[in-house]
Parts: structure tokens; sequence; C-alpha cells
């Protein structure tokens, strides 16, 4: 019936046939979002449901403890396949513990380290890394950057001496043995 539509879905077949398979569909995509995201549809947000989450290498061999420390998110992000904010996601059920009819899109993979660069004006470039700008999970640098990444909102990439030495926290000087 769905190649071939015929006199036993009515007087116009094909209209029919899109008709019912749409009722259905957008039904059942209703059903579906209600029990993700609740009957209220103003407080439907994507990004309860489209969310990263960076698991830190060792995670999987440390405690719990350790773990939040290392990992960071889960965050609420856009993007898409098909979008400038490209990301691709796994879905399934959700890894807290929670009802498995609360699904989750976890970000798989998209950039994490983004750049705009103003040549000739270097100062006026933009930046954006993420969770941070430290490796260090005992910095406060370590997930300083995840919100604004997730939001596309880049931060001042400095060069010059003069606009480094200007927005310098402190200063690590390294000499040899």
């Amino acid at each position: 019936m769905l190649e071939r539509p015929d006199r036993r879905l009515g007087r116009d077949p094909p209209r029919r046939r899109a008709t019912a398979c749409s009722s259905r569909a957008l039904a059942a995509a209703i059903d579906r979002t209600e029990a993700l995201l609740g009957l209220d549809w103003a407080r439907w947000r994507r990004g309860r449901l489209h969310v990263a989450r960076l698991e830190h290498p060792i995670s999987p061999s440390v405690g719990a403890r350790l773990r939040r420390r290392l990992d960071v998110g889960p965050v609420p992000v856009g993007g898409g396949g098909n979008t400038v904010g490209n990301t691709s996601y796994r879905s399934g059920p959700r890894p807290d513990g929670e009802a498995a009819t609360r699904a989750y899109f976890e970000v798989s993979g998209g950039a994490s380290f983004r750049q705009v660069l103003d040549v000739g004006r270097w100062d006026r470039s933009l930046v954006i890394n993420s969770p941070g700008q430290s490796g260090d999970p005992g910095s406060p640098h370590y997930r300083d950057l995840i919100e604004r990444w997730a939001r596309n909102e880049p931060v001042p990439m400095l060069s010059s001496r003069r606009a480094v030495e200007r927005a310098a926290e402190r200063r690590i000087e390294l000499r040899p043995g």
C-alpha cells in the first residue's frame, strides 16, 4: 500500500496514504517527545536531550569521586549533522540511572577547538577550547570554557606581548636544572 496505493484507501489513494502516514507519524513523534520532555510543550528544550559529556580517558578505571573531578558535563548543546555547529551523536538510555524512557542524544563527535583569526589584527582573533584551557583537574581553568563552548561563544585569542601580559593571571617560569 505504501508503494502502490489503490482504491482500498478511498477516492484519492496517494493523498489518503500521505495523510494517514503523516498523521500517525506525527502522533507517534508527539507521544515520544512528551514521554521524554513532559506534557508542557512550552518547556521543551532540545538541550535537555542533546548533551555533551566529556569523559576523561582514565575515568573507567577510577572511583566515582575522582571521576567526578575528571569528567565534564553534561552540558546542553545545539548542532547536528547538517549544521554549522556540526555534532554527531549516539542515542540511547541515559547512563545516569534515570528511566530508560528518558533517552538522550549524547554528542559523540564535533569540533572541540574552534578559532577565528583576524590576520593583521591578531589580538582581535577569537577562540574556544573545550572544556577549558588547563589539563589539570585542580585548576579553575580545567572546565571554565565548557558552557561557552556549548553556546558557541568564543573568547579573545590574544597574540601580542602587551595584550597577553595585560590579561595574564600569573606567570610560570621554567628554568633548566
